[in-house]
């Protein structure tokens, strides 16, 4: 069983994957692009997020792509996204864990 985002990639731009106790998230480096140049597709029957970005007007060699592979507990349904100065945040929701304590 994962327990971390796997990552395939075409691009050289900077990812920081993160595996938090709460969360799943990445941050990828977007400097130079708009928001409207990002394209997001979240494949819930095969837990994958695809992020591309690629520029109007450019033909569809020149899109960077990163597909994420979400580990089991990584609830897609509560995904959220945020772009902000060049920075493409990710975040993915962990089922959260119950503790059974000792009676």
């Amino acid at each position: 069983m994962k327990h971390a985002l796997e990552l395939a990639t075409d691009s050289a731009l900077p990812v920081v994957v993160l595996n938090e106790d709460n969360r799943y998230a990445a941050v990828l480096n977007l400097l130079g692009y708009d928001q409207k140049d990002i394209f997001i597709d979240v494949d819930k029957a095969n837990k994958e997020i695809g992020i591309y970005a690629g520029r109007q007007g450019y033909d569809k060699k020149s899109v960077s792509f990163w597909i994420f592979s979400v580990p089991q507990d990584g609830v897609l349904e509560r995904v959220a996204f945020r772009y902000k100065g060049g920075a493409f945040e990710m975040s993915v929701p962990k089922v959260p864990s119950v503790s059974v304590g000792a009676a």
